[in-house]
């Protein structure tokens, strides 16, 4: 992929999702997510500290993070969301999945901004677009659903794929997001 290619790609997801400033949108999904039981207020209460925890633990990642850090990352978020939030989920937590969607896709977007001048981070969002560009052993397994161990078996595979394209895994999921 030249750097004008990837210049392009990159402009196309800005344009195209300003949703993914904060990550939530995308991590949320097309299904049932928040438990019913909660009002208008819990709902808010969620959506701001959900905002707030992103928008600290991405001030880091001014400077490049290591795939481990990210790790991390996505753990510490999940476990604030489920001690802060208890029995506000749909599926009982704040799932890994979830996680690593909102931290994911929010660090793709400050990277693809340039106005931001984040550095290429150090993972990719996983969601069922790339997880169908996987091959059959992957077929049915469910993002939303993901924990780290699955989680790690789809971002090594990731990898391998893009090192055999020779990109990074940034621009392999960002070239395959656009296909």
């Amino acid at each position: 992929m030249t750097q004008e290619q990837l210049k392009k790609l990159k402009k196309d997801f800005v344009a195209k999702n300003k949703h993914a400033t904060n990550g939530i949108k995308a991590a949320v999904g097309r299904g049932q997510f928040y438990a019913r039981h909660l009002s208008r207020t819990d709902y808010n209460s969620i959506r701001r500290d959900w905002i707030d925890k992103l928008n600290e633990i991405t001030a880091k990642y001014r400077e490049t993070q290591s795939a481990d850090t990210f790790i991390l990352d996505v753990c510490t978020l999940k476990d604030f969301m489920n001690e802060r939030h208890p029995d506000s989920f749909v599926d009982g937590e704040f799932t890994f999945g979830r996680a690593q969607k909102s931290l994911s896709v929010k660090l793709k977007y400050l990277w693809c901004d340039e106005t931001f001048h984040y550095p290429e981070p150090p993972l990719c969002p996983i969601d069922s677009i790339i997880i169908s560009k996987l091959g059959k052993n992957y077929r049915g397994l469910r993002w939303t659903k993901m924990g780290e161990e699955k989680y790690l078996a789809v971002y090594f595979r990731i990898q391998d794929l893009a090192k055999e394209e020779k990109v990074s895994i940034a621009e392999w999921e960002l070239e395959k997001y656009n296909e």
